[in-house]
């Protein structure tokens, strides 16, 4: 089975899961808003979650705990845009302006407590407390980079800092709930969430590559850092692509493999 092929299967995967979520709340002010706004898109973070749990064994049910990855993502997109003045997302608009601003605001409380219930599903309390540190991490991320925008100051290590906190964290999350629920040990569950960070940090230095210098963050950086973003992306990748070797044979490693090699091959 190809990338494209495993990833599809996945993403349908992660489809069904998150509208199980959102179903169970049809009746809520936020049901239609959110359905419309999550159809569609990569889902890469329950594809490496759900990956992960295939290649750790997978016993035990993801589909919860991608949901609510999915949806956390998705949360802290409308916030994105709210906060950048984009009215614009994935050739859409922007989910504030289809739904006003209050809406966008509340939007992250109504999924956070759909997160919360997440949590609740699961016997092993790691499971909420690795979500829990994602939306903790993700919040400070967001937070810090409006701090160092507004100091002018950005320098590559904060810039780096960032990226950890408010994208990778959710990867690495994700990466590490697969290997939860799947039982697996704490081994593997460390190396899991290693791989989640490292493919997260590459992904996004991927994105920022391929539009370098076409926002606030990047265009306030040194023009020699661009170099190094090249170089720490290929080393994270294939960083990444070496550890997944780690957790097992088979498709679901070979995808995880292939998926930090993706991110490497995307910007050169």
């Amino acid at each position: 089975m190809t990338l494209s092929e495993m990833l599809r299967r996945y993403r349908k995967m992660a489809e069904e899961a998150v509208g199980r979520l959102l179903d169970a709340k049809r009746g809520s002010v936020f049901y239609e808003p959110l359905r419309r706004y999550v159809r569609g898109g990569k889902k890469v973070r329950p594809a490496i979650l759900f990956a992960v749990h295939e290649a750790c064994g997978g016993s035990g049910d993801p589909g919860p705990a991608a949901g609510a990855v999915e949806l956390m993502h998705a949360a802290s997109l409308i916030h994105d845009d709210l906060i950048d003045g984009d009215s614009v997302r994935r050739g859409r608009p922007a989910y504030h302006v289809s739904n006003g601003f209050e809406s966008a605001v509340l939007a992250a409380d109504f999924v956070l407590s759909i997160v919360l219930e997440v949590s609740s599903m699961y016997e092993d309390r790691r499971v909420g407390e690795t979500l829990a540190r994602a939306a903790r991490e993700m919040s400070e991320g967001e937070m810090e980079e409006v701090i160092l925008l507004r100091s002018g100051e950005v320098s590559l290590s904060s810039y780096l800092r960032v990226v950890r906190k408010k994208t990778a964290s959710l990867f690495s999350a994700a990466s590490r709930l697969g290997a939860l629920i799947a039982g697996a040990d704490e081994e593997a569950v460390e190396t899991a969430s290693r791989y989640g960070e490292l493919i997260g940090v590459a992904y996004q230095l991927r994105d920022d590559l391929l539009d370098w210098g076409s926002d606030e963050v990047t265009s306030s950086l040194r023009p020699e850092d661009r170099g190094e973003v090249e170089r720490l992306a290929e080393r994270y990748s294939a960083e990444a692509a070496e550890i997944a070797s780690s957790l097992g044979s088979g498709p679901p490693v070979e995808f995880l493999r292939e998926m930090a090699e993706f991110a490497f091959r995307r910007v050169f």
